[in-house]
């Protein structure tokens, strides 16, 4: 288990801040973010960075595992709804003919197990939809969300993600309705074992290969920060946050 993270050595100098439920090491921050103010929203069992220029979230932060136990899946909701907190919310029919799913960042399945029905249906919100390519959200999208919600939570007992979309500097709209379609998408796996963080970062591409792997999405944090425009992991000491950052995993 540890030769699939990336370990620091020497621990910590002093613990990552949780964020209630949801965040490890701090709320994602603008550093050279290019697309408009971001406004916080929080959720149950997940925390999104929402940009009104965008018509979608820069960011979401949440949890899987912990000391309670599983619950009992939940049924699948079957509709999305429009987030009432925005001044200008999405609606579920926004997506519909443009050749986009309605894809989640806060995934129903994990947040469900864990968090119960309750805070499931709070993932369908449309302020945790992105616009996502079908081969990516049925594929490796979905495969990393399942290894993050089963194989990841039985050996690590519990983790931390980030997830979010990438944006070319003029990103495209879907016509309509004006929401920025995303070029690619990251994901950040943050996990504390014995005072010391270990992170796996990858992005992946919305118009995806078919012979693409996971493997092959494999990036680093700092990669990703400067992509995004965004900072992660920010209340960690600057020397450990440098070397956690800069690394890349080798396997997934």
């Amino acid at each position: 288990v540890w030769d699939a993270y990336l370990v620091p050595d020497p621990p910590l100098r002093s613990a990552p801040l949780e964020l209630g439920t949801y965040a490890l090491g701090g709320w994602p921050q603008p550093s050279g973010f290019r697309h408009g103010s971001i406004t916080l929203l929080q959720n149950q069992a997940y925390a999104a960075g929402w940009v009104d220029r965008l018509r979608c979230s820069a960011w979401v932060t949440y949890r899987v595992g912990g000391d309670a136990p599983a619950l009992r899946s939940p049924p699948r909701p079957d509709r999305f709804v429009m987030d009432r907190r925005l001044s200008a919310p999405v609606k579920p029919e926004d997506y519909v003919r443009t050749g986009f799913d309605r894809g989640h960042l806060a995934p129903n399945l994990a947040i469900g197990r864990w968090f119960g029905a309750e805070a499931q249906r709070e993932t369908f919100l449309m302020s945790n939809v992105v616009p996502q390519a079908p081969a990516l959200n049925g594929g490796l999208w979905r495969e990393i969300e399942a290894r993050i919600a089963y194989s990841y939570r039985a050996r690590l007992e519990q983790v931390w993600v980030i997830c979010g979309p990438l944006f070319d500097a003029e990103p495209k709209r879907l016509d309509r309705v004006g929401i920025a379609l995303p070029s690619a998408f990251y994901l950040i796996v943050v996990d504390v074992s014995a005072g010391r963080v270990r992170t796996l970062a990858l992005t992946l591409p919305q118009d995806l290969s078919k012979d693409m792997t996971l493997e092959a999405a494999l990036t680093s944090v700092d990669a990703i920060e400067s992509q995004s425009g965004l900072d992660f992991l920010s209340l960690l000491e600057d020397e450990d946050e440098r070397t956690i950052e800069s690394r890349r995993s080798h396997r997934v």
